[in-house]
């Protein structure tokens, strides 16, 4: 039958796919996750007197097992339930440890999700079990899906509440589509609506949506044999009720074992018809249409009823308006619950097929991304969609943080406690700003921003008091900057931490909600010139950094220059966007500029050339590997061609300064510390003086705050010693 495009989002059509066989696909996959794969359970009371470690599903012959590793901490007798989804006529026997003989069945009363007991001969009785570790073993002709077990030595505590799974799927059941989203589907004007990713995060090139809501979707594993022929569709009494989207797909290997989808076959109901390629696992996923539309559907296989009202939701987040190519990352994290990440690719029709997904990441890196999801791989169609769903039908909602589209970091080499896997890029190289701006939210102060620097708005004599003014918004860094303390600051609730190396400090690092920003699984860096990087929060230990030895917290405020009821704690960015916050700017005139002219007119060429010979021998000094990493400018004066040219231009006194600061004024940042190293002794009061005026809350024209800048100052500073008739 002819298909009918339907407008989802901009640039995507939809497919309405009513055609009664769906072809395969050769598809990519991330391989991240197979039948045999093994699931590690947090630290909770699911599994009641007994300690849940792991579960893993096996295939032995044509049966499939789910095995749970289960600690018991004494020895006794133990009544034993399972929270299971039931399936049409399907049979669950249990075995335990080594034992050939199965201990009995679940029993299985409806097919839904359940606490079902298990029984031998129809009788819940207690199990006897030894101290120590215990597999149970549950095989079925199909994959038993079993989230976890309960051990209790009391009959009546085997059985916890359902009450959040009811209530859930009370919910969906109830969330019949308005006639107005029919007609309009009908009509090809539905807009599928979804979560929609921020994109080109300051300076980077990743999408991220921050906070992200996510649910439960119905999903199973099967094992099918090569040539078996398959039918899933769901099913309503009124096919326009809930409009479930359909993907099924080889476990290990999508590309080359299968990959479908289907979205409306029957009214707004799903089916996917095929003959399986290959024999091995296969998930199948449903989610529903419009992450805002979720509901429910009736499950059938190979034209039998297989399950009942089965959850259709999911959040479905769009990253495709980021173009990239190469192993890319994606990823939850900071979030409540067990999440769960499905990648839908680009191809069409509509909808793109699932080319990776994966539930609790465990890489090659030190990092625990305990029950976080992460895919990292190349894909080719490349990725459109991210589905975040909860892993876990018992608690079937949960909070994320989730991150698309994000490239390996390249910073391993300066780091030797860093790993490969644990390095994702945040942002490319950059000279224009450091690791303290980052830390601080700001993007715009330079490569060699530092606050215990003099010409720094935020400089104090003692470098550790310098940092604390930044921090704590004395003066304000932009409008609405969060302001942190060192009061109070703990290891547990720091969202900034100041590293130093022998007694030095040399770097600063943040967290989420650090400044507004997103800031990755972890902590965050921007190190020096290098990319930024999102990393485990002491992975920078070592040679080049040193150790955290200082913590701010956020105190829950904004800087005064506007607050929080103003700007809503906007990032700088969004301040500067907005007009809320201006940069202090500073350019000589035109009479300041032919001055200066005029004074490198007047010196001897015999002491230009021999300026410019020890400048550049001091320059060539800047691209040591070994500063790369250095935001502290004072690290880029210890070198014997600085002590030569600092030497040289103290000889010369007034007579170079013109060339010092025709330097800084063409945009030489590090000139800087040689303009105040030769005449900070005798006019450094001048300095002071502009360092105290702009740390004045000053406001233009227009309302906006203007924010301090170093670069402001030393220009000024320029101004003045200009004016003293050098």
């Amino acid at each position: 039958m002819a298909s009918t495009p339907v407008p989802v989002s901009p640039g995507i059509t939809k497919d309405n796919a009513d055609s009664q066989k769906i072809s395969i696909s050769n598809l990519n996959s991330n391989g991240n996750e197979a039948i045999n794969s093994v699931k590690k359970f947090v630290d909770d009371d699911l599994g009641g007197e007994g300690v849940l470690k792991t579960v893993k599903t096996t295939i032995d012959g044509k049966y499939v097992n789910t095995k749970f590793e289960v600690d018991v901490s004494e020895e006794g007798k133990y009544y034993v339930t399972a929270w299971v989804m039931g399936t049409n006529g399907k049979k669950i026997q249990a075995y335990l440890d080594d034992d050939p003989n199965p201990i009995g069945d679940l029993k299985i009363s409806e097919n839904d999700w359940q606490f079902a007991e298990l029984q031998n001969k129809n009788i819940f009785d207690p199990i006897q079990l030894s101290k120590g570790t215990h597999v149970f073993s549950f095989r079925s002709q199909e994959v038993p899906a079993i989230e976890f077990i309960r051990l209790a030595k009391q009959k009546d505590k085997a059985i916890l509440p359902d009450t959040n799974y009811r209530n859930y799927i009370k919910t969906l059941e109830t969330s019949s589509l308005p006639e107005s989203y029919r007609q309009s589907k009908i009509g090809n004007q539905t807009t599928e609506t979804m979560a929609l990713a921020t994109i080109s995060n300051p300076a980077g090139d990743y999408a991220y949506q921050l906070d992200t809501s996510f649910t439960y979707t119905y999903y199973a594993y099967f094992n099918f044999n090569s040539g078996q022929h398959v039918v899933f569709e769901t099913n309503k009494s009124d096919p326009y009720a809930s409009d479930p989207v359909m993907y099924l797909f080889n476990a290990n290997d999508p590309v080359n074992g299968g990959s479908w989808s289907n979205d409306d076959y029957n009214g707004f109901q799903s089916r996917i018809d095929v003959t399986i390629p290959s024999t091995g696992s296969y998930i199948l996923l449903l989610r529903s249409f419009s992450s805002s539309s979720p509901g429910t559907s009736d499950l059938y296989k190979d034209g039998s009823l297989y399950a009942s009202n089965v959850a259709l939701a999911g959040t479905r987040v769009y990253c495709g308006g980021v173009s990239k190519t190469g192993e890319l990352n994606y990823f939850t994290a900071k979030l409540t619950g067990d999440s769960r990440i499905w990648l839908e690719d680009s191809s069409s029709p509509y909808p793109g097929k699932i080319t990776g997904f994966n539930d609790d990441y465990a890489g090659s890196g030190d990092f625990n991304w305990g029950l976080a999801s992460r895919v990292k791989k190349d894909f080719s169609p490349s990725i459109n969609y991210v589905l975040v769903s909860s892993y876990s039908s018992y608690n079937p909602t949960g909070k994320a943080d989730v991150y698309m589209k994000c490239d390996n970091s390249n910073i391993m080499s300066y780091f030797e406690n860093l790993k490969a896997d644990d390095a994702i890029k945040s942002a490319q190289a950059s000279d224009a700003y450091n690791c303290i701006s980052w830390s601080g939210g700001r993007i715009d102060l330079g490569r060699y921003f530092w606050p215990p620097s003099p010409g720094n708005p935020w400089y104090d004599p003692n470098p550790l008091t310098a940092f604390d003014k930044f921090y704590g918004n004395t003066p304000a860094r932009y409008s609405g900057a969060m302001n942190y303390t060192r009061s109070g600051a703990t290891e547990s609730n720091s969202v900034v931490d100041l590293w130093a190396l022998s007694g030095s400090y040399t770097h600063a690092s943040v967290t989420k909600p650090g400044n507004d920003h997103s800031h990755g699984y972890d902590w965050e860096s921007k190190p020096g010139g290098l990319m930024r990087t999102f990393h485990p929060r002491y992975a920078l230990r070592g040679s080049s950094y040193g150790d955290v030895v200082a913590y701010y917290r956020w105190t829950g405020g904004y800087a005064s220059a506007a607050s929080s009821k103003t700007t809503g704690g906007m990032t700088f960015d969004e301040s500067v966007k907005s007009g809320l916050t201006v940069i202090d700017k500073v350019e000589l005139s035109a009479e300041e500029k032919a001055k200066l002219a005029d004074s490198i007119n007047s010196i001897p060429e015999e002491v230009k050339r021999e300026f410019e010979a020890k400048y550049l021998a001091w320059k060539a000094t800047w691209d040591d590997p070994d500063l790369v990493i250095q935001s502290n400018p004072w690290m880029f004066t210890q070198s014997e061609q600085y002590d030569e040219f600092l030497a040289y231009c103290k000889k010369q006194g007034k007579a170079v300064w013109p060339l010092l600061f025709q330097k800084y004024v063409q945009g030489d940042e590090l000139a800087k510390e040689a303009i105040i190293d030769v005449t900070y002794t005798k006019y450094g009061l001048l300095l002071d003086d502009i360092r105290q005026e702009s740390a004045k809350e000053r406001y233009n024209t227009e309302g906006a705050y203007i924010a301090p800048s170093e670069e402001a100052n030393i220009m000024r500073y320029i101004e003045k010693l200009l004016a003293l008739e050098v």
